[in-house]
């Protein structure tokens, strides 16, 4: 007994904290972290880069796709040398990342013909959408202006084209009628929510009785502000069907003029590009002379894919025998336009492509590329 306390009051002399007990007596085990783990954070789990992880993870966000994001996050304080002037410490805006030159898209403008009762066995809409479709993601466009699809074939489209891995996002300007659809690859355009969209309805100057009443009624030309995410460049696409019909001359007028007051009015400062079936060809013999299109240049719109002379079969739009064999007529009723200034236009194409021994719709798609003017 003499001797343990002259231990203990050596013990206690030299500052050594105490025995657990006398003896042999030995520690307990539980006074050491199970598998020799340490509660200090110092060996916690890190990330590459030091930082202790987000087990939430990178959560997909909208705003990926929004200008000036950062491309990451870093911590540039780590080793720099501080200067005496404490405002450096304050932390400033990001800085926008810079727009990069604007890359050649593809343009499509594409009549689609409509569901009908008339058009049975391969003509019947049931048996032509998937070519439809194939024909569309064949031609790899970045934005595709699509008539004529109503009575379920817009939703058709959708499904085949938009959602999962699906190269297109679309602005559907209307779930009823005949909506103008616009379809732009994901990956190239995002909607610009500044310039808006639209589904403005375009005029009837006939009374109820005239005969080009019902060619001209229900009109409307679809548009859309649209972003190219790599260079920011903002454009309004235009998506329009207008009255077709040889006789029908005055309408086409009074609705190519209603888009031109909206090719001006939407599209200030922007880049502009413009497709659909305009039903008319000022080269073709049934429309020769008709100023449709003129009056649609005269809003600064510069054609895609011009030629002079009368319109040949190799140069028309429209497949005049698709039911019934035998060409009859040539011409150039779908058209693409752009603004001109900035951009122009290279490698116009019309795909006559078939299948099931048929051309897709009555109508061939028409393309054009745009690219920055040099």
């Amino acid at each position: 007994m003499r001797a343990n306390r002259w231990i203990l009051t050596l013990i206690a002399g030299l500052g050594l904290p105490p025995l657990a007990a006398c003896g042999d007596t030995e520690l307990d085990a539980s006074s050491e972290p199970a598998g020799g783990a340490r509660a200090s954070t110092d060996d916690a789990d890190l990330d590459d880069d030091g930082d202790a992880p987000d087990e939430t993870g990178d959560a997909p966000d909208e705003a990926d796709d929004e200008p000036g994001e950062a491309a990451g996050d870093s911590d540039e304080t780590d080793g720099a040398i501080e200067d005496d002037d404490p405002t450096d410490d304050e932390p400033g805006p990001l800085q926008p990342l810079a727009p990069k030159p604007l890359r050649p898209f593809r343009v499509m403008t594409y009549n689609v013909r409509h569901p009908t009762s008339e058009d049975t066995g391969v003509y019947a809409w049931n048996k032509r959408r998937a070519a439809v479709v194939a024909r569309i993601l064949a031609n790899k466009p970045d934005i595709v202006g699509v008539q004529e699809a109503s009575s379920g074939a817009d939703k058709d489209l959708i499904a085949g084209l938009t959602g999962g891995d699906k190269p297109y996002a679309v602005f559907r300007p209307s779930k009823s009628g005949s909506p103008k659809l616009v379809f732009y690859r994901k990956t190239r355009f995002a909607y610009d929510a500044a310039t808006g969209k639209g589904n403005e309805s375009l005029p009837n100057p006939y009374g109820k009785s005239h005969e080009c009443y019902p060619n001209a009624n229900g009109r409307r030309a679809a548009w859309v502000g649209l972003r190219e995410k790599d260079s920011q460049a903002v454009f309004l696409v235009v998506n329009a069907h207008i009255a077709h019909g040889s006789k029908c001359s005055a309408g086409r007028k009074k609705q190519a003029e209603a888009i031109r007051a909206i090719v001006r009015s939407r599209g200030k400062g922007l880049s502009k590009v413009v497709m659909g079936d305009f039903n008319t060809d000022p080269q073709a013999t049934a429309t020769k002379g008709e100023t449709t299109i003129s009056i649609l240049e005269s809003a600064g719109l510069t054609r895609a894919a011009s030629h002079s002379g009368t319109t040949t079969k190799s140069k028309a739009t429209f497949n005049s025998d698709w039911k019934k064999k035998g060409w009859k007529s040539s011409a150039r009723l779908d058209w693409i336009f752009h603004s001109g200034g900035a951009i122009t236009s290279t490698a116009p194409a019309i795909d006559r492509a078939t299948a099931n021994g048929i051309t897709p719709s009555d109508h061939f798609a028409v393309l054009a590329t745009i690219r920055a003017a040099k």
